[in-house]
This record gives structure tokens, sequence and C-alpha cells, in this order.
């Protein structure tokens, strides 16, 4: 048998021993790395220098090879990384996706709000469109997707790199319950929020939801892939949740509900009617 060594910059990077000879060849696979070659979230390309040993005193060097692209995440990857993909896949397409979000936006105070930056960028917002295929496929999307669709993706990029990460839903009401009102022919209105035009969406929309990504690592930051920034929309209308309900406008409406799922069983109907028709 043989000894193997990896070099990188003259420094040992990886090592293994106990290799069978074939014919006058050995072959390994998953050398484990002694130190990492990058100390963030990032791709590399390195090339490497390799030596083998019969004793491991006396190395003789055998070639190189490179580069090579090699992705380094956080942690290890939380697989499944896409809860609507069950398959322990982790992607190359992802792990792209995170490692040109930090280069992109190198003013983004932290990897996740970079992330969140690079949806909104390469993501088309609707609020009447779901994505009928994997959250990767997202940037394809013509008619553009809905705000739970962002949100799927963000987190599934997240949990590919180690990040741990979770969608939360925006709705104004309180004790578990989410108080709406009518616009038009929509009686599920929740709120509506200060935000900018966004591709289908108009400017201060209607919500019956808003989906968020919570990050407990990074500050327990909550972040909002569609408008790629950091924290809830503002709320400018939105039902006051007590008896009797009365519709109020405020840049800091303070009755707010954040929950880990939405479904519209979990509300209050009232007759109250917005004045944005």
């Amino acid at each position: 048998t043989v000894s193997l060594r990896l070099l990188w910059n003259g420094q040992i990077a990886a090592f293994k021993r106990g290799l069978p000879i074939t014919g006058g060849s050995a072959e390994t696979r998953d050398i484990d790395f002694l130190t990492p070659l990058a100390h963030d979230v990032e791709e590399t390309n390195p090339t490497f220098q390799w030596e083998m040993s019969y004793d491991e005193r006396n190395w003789w060097p055998v070639g190189a090879s490179g580069p090579h692209k090699m992705y380094w995440t956080q942690t290890a990857p939380m697989l499944p990384a896409f809860p609507v993909d069950p398959s322990a896949v982790l992607y190359d397409a992802s792990l792209e996706w995170v490692s040109e979000s930090r280069l992109q936006f190198t003013d983004a105070a932290n990897l996740p709000a970079a992330i969140a930056r690079a949806v909104q960028a390469k993501v088309l917002y609707s609020d009447s469109h779901a994505n009928p295929g994997h959250p990767l496929d997202a940037p394809d999307i013509p008619t553009g997707i809905q705000c739970t669709d962002h949100a799927l993706l963000m987190t599934g990029l997240l949990r590919s790199v180690g990040i741990e990460s979770w969608i939360e839903y925006l709705v104004n009401g309180s004790g578990g319950k989410a108080y709406r009102y009518r616009q038009g022919d929509n009686e599920h209105i929740s709120f509506r929020a200060r935000t900018a035009l966004e591709d289908f969406v108009e400017d201060d929309p209607h919500f019956t939801f808003h989906a968020l990504v919570r990050v407990p690592s990074m500050d327990d930051s909550l972040l909002d892939p569609v408008y790629g920034r950091q924290g809830r929309p503002t709320f400018i209308e939105a039902v006051v949740p007590i008896e009797p309900p009365r519709l109020t406008t405020s840049d800091e409406f303070p009755l707010l509900s954040i929950a880990g799922f939405f479904s519209l069983e979990q509300s209050v109907y009232t007759r109250l009617v917005c004045s944005h028709q």
C-alpha cells in the first residue's frame, strides 16, 4: 500500500494512507482535508500538487491537478435543503447561487441579506402565480411567482450551506387569528404595507399574507426576499384586532402576528371595507 498527500501553496492540505496499488496505480476517493482552504462561505478554485510514499518518510511527486471548483459551507449542508424536494441532493446550482450572491452584494450586512437581495434581483414577483416546479427554477418563470416561492428558494439556498432558516408568515392579528377586511371582491385582506412597485405588484399593495425568512443564527434576522431587505414591511392599513374591530392607518402599526404557517381557517372576517378600491 501507499500513502498519498495533497499540497496546496506548499502546505499539506489533505492526507490518506493505506491505498492499495493495482496495476501500478492507486486510486482514492473522499480524501479529507486537514484544514479548510477558505474561511467563509465561498467558491475557490485551487490547483494541487500530489505526492506519494511507501514509508511516509520519503515522498515523490506524482503530478498536479486543477484548478478544482470547490464550495465551502458554513456548516454541513442541511438536507433535504428544499422542503418541497424530499431528495437529499446538494445541488451545484444552490452553491453557485450563494457564492455569487456574496460576491455581487458585498455591501450587504451578512450572507443571508445578500441572498435576499439576489433572490429579489433574479426572481420576478407576482401575487397571483405560484411556482409549478422546483424552487431553483424560479428565475425562469416569466409570469413571476408569489412570496412563498421566493421564501422557499431562499431557505433552500441557506440550508444548502448549513445555515438554518424557515418561513414565517406575516399577518395582522392577535391571539393566533388573522383579522381580515375587504378590498373589492377580495375579503381576505390582512393589511396594506408601504412598499415600492415590484415587478407585477403595485406599490403599497394589499396583502392576504406575506412570507418572510427567519435566520436565527444571524441576530435572529427576519428577511424579505421579495423586496430584498431586512425586516418586515411597514403597515399603513390594518384592522385593530379588538372588539369592535376598526380600520386604522399608521406608519408603525403595533399589532402583528408572525405564524409558522398560514391558513385562512385561522381568520376573523370583519365587515370592514378598504377605501382604496
